[in-house]
């Protein structure tokens, strides 16, 4: 079950470059190009994928009697499950 830890700690990352994007459409907060490009590709592109993932694989898990909460900090899934829910309120499908 470490690889789902693994996993969830990636997403919590990709979330908060996901946070970063969100703030950098109200305000340009860096200047770099480059920067501000990688950015934008992990939090809009990254993050939702890799959250849906990571939580798919913890529904499934939790349906197989895995117990992977056993693994993973409740606020780390909490955070991840409504970052997940706030990426499908934010991106339009």
């Amino acid at each position: 079950m470490r690889w789902l830890l693994f996993l969830y700690r990636v997403a919590f990352i990709c979330n908060l470059f996901f946070i970063a994007c969100v703030i950098f459409r109200y305000k340009d907060v860096i200047g770099d190009q480059s920067l501000r490009g990688f950015i934008v590709v992990i939090g809009w592109l990254l993050a939702p994928i890799i959250t849906v993932i990571a939580n798919v694989l913890f529904i499934t898990l939790l349906i197989l009697k895995k117990k992977p909460q056993a693994t993973i900090a409740r606020w780390l899934l909490v955070f991840n499950i409504i970052m997940q829910l706030a990426q499908l309120i934010i991106i339009p499908l």
